[in-house]
């Protein structure tokens, strides 16, 4: 009772100087949210370190795990396309619809932009170039899966310098 009383308490200071990447993920997305929710313009370089450390954690995920597969670049592209693709499509045609029937705005993919909305909610690119982005913080999944379409040309040798990188960030 008082260890959760305690963990209670320090909550704003944890969250004020975060310690583990969870804390200052959370808050970074507040930031985000201050951003959108006032006039704070905060939210910019929240969202670019979210990028750097997105870089920096697929990068890490990499040597861990993908570079042993036996074929390591489509095991990586499949493994994010599972992970994001069913959520995306399962939101996407709930809100769709919704957003359509309560009239909030012309839902604008009537027509070729059809065929465009459904290529980027499957595969996440191109979806930031939608006319109007039913899913608006979607466009972030468009710019980590062009990360992982060009993962396949990332060399190699940057391991070391990702190594050192993750150390200091350790030590």
């Amino acid at each position: 009772m008082i260890g959760d009383l305690r963990a209670f308490l320090s909550l704003p200071l944890r969250l004020a100087l975060p310690r583990d990447p969870g804390a200052f993920r959370l808050f970074l997305a507040m930031l985000v949210f201050v951003h959108h929710f006032s006039s704070f313009a905060v939210g910019g370089s929240a969202v670019y370190v979210f990028f750097m450390l997105s870089g920096f954690w697929i990068q890490r995920m990499w040597c861990a795990r993908y570079a042993k597969a036996r074929s390591p670049y489509f095991t990586y592209a499949i493994s994010r396309l599972w992970r994001l693709a069913p959520v995306m499509i399962v939101v996407s045609v709930l809100t769709v619809p919704l957003l359509m029937f309560l009239e909030v705005r012309e839902v604008g993919i009537a027509g070729t932009q059809t065929a465009h909305f459904i290529f980027s909610t499957i595969f996440f690119l191109a979806y930031a170039w939608l006319d109007y982005l039913p899913i608006a913080p979607a466009w972030s999944l468009d710019v980590e899966m062009q990360f992982t379409c060009l993962r396949r040309f990332w060399p190699c040798s940057s391991q070391r310098w990702i190594s050192g990188f993750s150390w200091s960030l350790q030590g």
